[in-house]
């Protein structure tokens, strides 16, 4: 759907199914589905650190972490933050040293960072629906489930 994405041959994944995107790809993809970019994550003195993250006060956001190196961009992880996207990048930053699952996630960070990877992150506001007579249900749940099923993220446990 997106014109000529590659499979991917990064070694920081364990499945073949992910694709690389170019930078005219990538922006189409993400000005379809009005993400925005956030901010990114550093590696600085060996600890991952989320920067320049853009301060929203609203609740409910997807957002993406997205690989680059040179023109190549693959989406490896979608979240969702049921708070505002700064609480949420602080449990991932206290998750890269105490949860199994964030530890992983810090770990394939760090290779990449190592292997001339760069990350940035992307988010969009989730919309709300009414749902059995209920007005404004945030649906990031929802939405982080369909974008996981449209972008195979590595990073993502299905």
């Amino acid at each position: 759907k997106y014109g000529s994405w590659r499979l991917c041959q990064n070694l920081n994944y364990s499945t073949s199914s992910l694709y690389i995107m170019n930078k005219t790809e990538f922006d189409k993809v993400i000005s379809e589905y009005s993400f925005s970019k956030i901010g990114d994550i550093r590696l600085i003195n060996n600890e991952l650190k989320f920067n320049n993250i853009v301060n929203y006060k609203t609740h409910g956001h997807v957002y993406l972490w997205v690989e680059k190196k040179e023109n190549d961009y693959v989406i490896v992880y979608v979240g969702k933050a049921g708070k505002t996207i700064n609480a949420r990048c602080q449990q991932h930053s206290t998750g890269f040293k105490k949860s199994t699952t964030g530890k992983k996630h810090a770990a394939r960070l760090i290779k990449g960072f190592n292997s001339g990877y760069s990350y940035e992150l992307y988010a969009r506001k989730s919309k709300s629906e009414s749902i059995c007579d209920e007005h404004q249900i945030p649906m990031e749940c929802v939405e982080e489930i369909a974008f996981i099923k449209k972008f195979s993220p590595a990073w993502n446990a299905i």
